[in-house]
């Protein structure tokens, strides 16, 4: 019933079971998910036992938060709001567009709900998103969040000079945030325009000089792009690292530079180094696979790939390992 969006004959059986067995984790959640989706305060109790399952534990204690912000409000829209983006957050999309069709079916002039009704029709495929985001801003055309989200859906539809727009609505509203100038470098950086996507970068680090995202985010435009490596991508990779030495993404991001520009050793040395910071990340593993392949040691190559794809599966790096592997060792 679930996997058909039945919700109210799930509600049901869920409800017939736990008659029969009222100490059932499994379903007390599963029921606190249908309810949440109504916002209704009969799931609290719910998540309260599922809580206590390990299994469970940090999913429910996620979404009784949630729910008691929800409840506290007096508008529906708002708790309904409230509960979707919770159901959201746990991965539950279709519950959560149920409640966004519930919100904007309690308020259409409330901006939030329409857009993240969108966000959500994109994640699970069952209508158009676009007419909601733009009601989204049409309601609420000062609204960051709107202009971002409407961006996001721009970018994944490939149609960077769309998304360029809305985030530079973003940037002009929100001057100050570094996200808005790293999101408008990758979309120039995407349009081929890269002098101005490196300005935008290098004003991300100006805005957050503190925060290694920022500076691991110019790295990667210059290592991704083969651009600005030696004057600034080095220096803005040794900087994320300063900042934030014991992460492997920073460490990962230093080897890529380091092996673009020359130096294969430290390159190798700073991925290795990565794989022992987060053995779980697929990432480092594929660019030592990738270091292999340019130094001529086949066998550790391929190891590496394979380790990669094993990690990430049907993921991007998983799915790029795989096109390396049949490529170099059909």
């Amino acid at each position: 019933y679930f996997k058909r969006g039945q919700f109210e004959a799930a509600g049901q059986i869920l409800r017939r079971w736990l008659e029969f067995d009222p100490q059932n984790v499994e379903a007390s959640y599963q029921l606190a998910l249908v309810l949440l989706a109504d916002a209704a305060p009969e799931a609290l109790p719910l998540l309260q036992t599922a809580g206590n399952d390990p299994s469970l534990a940090s999913r429910a204690t996620e979404l009784i938060p949630a729910l008691e912000i929800a409840l506290a409000e007096p508008a529906t829209v708002y708790r309904l709001t409230v509960c979707g983006r919770a159901l959201a957050a746990v991965g539950e999309w279709p519950l959560a567009e149920r409640a966004f069709l519930r919100a904007v079916d309690a308020d259409p002039t409330y901006a939030p709900a329409w857009a993240w009704l969108g966000e959500a029709r994109q994640q699970t495929g069952s209508g158009e998103a676009l007419p909601h985001l733009q009601k989204a801003v049409s309601l609420a055309p000062q609204a960051v969040e709107m202009r971002v989200m409407l961006g996001l859906y721009w970018q994944r539809q490939g149609e960077w000079a769309k998304a360029r727009d809305e985030f530079e609505a973003a940037a002009l509203l929100e001057p100050d945030n570094p996200l808005w100038q790293m999101s408008l470098g990758e979309m120039y950086a995407r349009l081929g325009n890269l002098v101005t996507a490196l300005g935008y970068y290098q004003d991300a680090t100006r805005l957050a000089p503190h925060e290694s995202g920022a500076w691991r985010a110019l790295a990667l435009f210059c290592v991704e792009n083969d651009s600005y490596l030696e004057d600034v991508g080095r220096e803005a990779a040794l900087q994320a690292l300063a900042l934030e030495p014991g992460s492997a993404q920073n460490m990962d991001v230093l080897g890529r530079v380091l092996l673009a520009t020359g130096d294969p050793d430290s390159a190798e040395a700073m991925f290795q180094k990565a794989i022992a910071a987060a053995p779980g990340d697929p990432a480092p593993l594929f660019h030592l696979g990738l270091l292999y392949l340019q130094t001529g040691q086949s066998d550790r190559a391929r190891q590496s790939l394979l380790s990669a794809q094993a990690l990430d599966g049907d993921g991007p790096i998983g799915a790029q390992a795989k096109k390396v592997l049949e490529r170099y060792f059909p």
